[in-house]
């Protein structure tokens, strides 16, 4: 079995605008003195553990951290260079999660032990907790490293959020990413995140 990867299309040539959610300490920590943004390592991180970013979309952002942190909210803004990525918003992608799920859902097997799920957690519109998104993430990330020493630098995956009009409310990375049908919700986001991210981003 080769790498898990969609090389023909996985360098994406063009700098993004990133915006990460945090606090003010954050934020004077990482702009003012001069500290690395810290990964998070849940594990029902959407697209795996790393640095969450909003692509094009500081409001996005910002309302993320005001809902989470209230009046300590702030945005790091980052320009990104996402390298070899692993692009959810491209339906070759789909084969990538695919291989990963395959090779996840054998390892479980072996174990006994049942494939972790996604939740809506305390949602009753969107599936908040993605602990078997993150796992496959996780995965083809181990896979990729274990096999060939090299994995990807970025991900990038769209989400939406908000009431469905006209669709099952469980959007998953896993089961859908590539799908085309009109789900009928707005708005919708970019998420994108990275392993080893400091070598490719200037922050403002």
């Amino acid at each position: 079995m080769g790498k898990i990867t969609n090389d023909m299309y996985s360098k994406l040539p063009n700098l993004v605008f990133g915006f990460h959610g945090c606090r003010k300490s954050t934020y004077d920590a990482v702009i003012v003195d001069g500290e690395q943004l810290k990964p998070s390592e849940n594990k029902y991180d959407w697209l795996g553990n790393g640095i969450y970013f909003w692509e094009n979309s500081y409001e996005r952002a910002h309302d993320w951290a005001k809902a989470k942190y209230g009046d300590d909210a702030a945005v790091v803004g980052a320009i990104l260079d996402l390298g070899h990525c692993l692009n959810l918003t491209d339906f070759s992608s789909t084969k990538v999660l695919k291989r990963g799920y395959d090779i996840l859902t054998k390892l479980y097997k072996k174990t006994g032990e049942e494939l972790p799920q996604n939740t809506n957690g305390r949602s009753e519109t969107d599936v908040l907790l993605r602990n078997l998104d993150c796992m496959v993430i996780q995965q083809i990330h181990a896979y990729n490293t274990e096999r060939y020493n090299d994995t990807y630098d970025s991900i990038r995956g769209v989400f939406i959020e908000g009431l469905a009009r006209n669709s099952n409310p469980s959007f998953s990375v896993v089961k859908n990413a590539g799908n085309r049908r009109d789900f009928g919700r707005l708005p919708v986001f970019s998420f994108c995140y990275f392993l080893d991210p400091f070598g490719s981003i200037d922050l403002f």
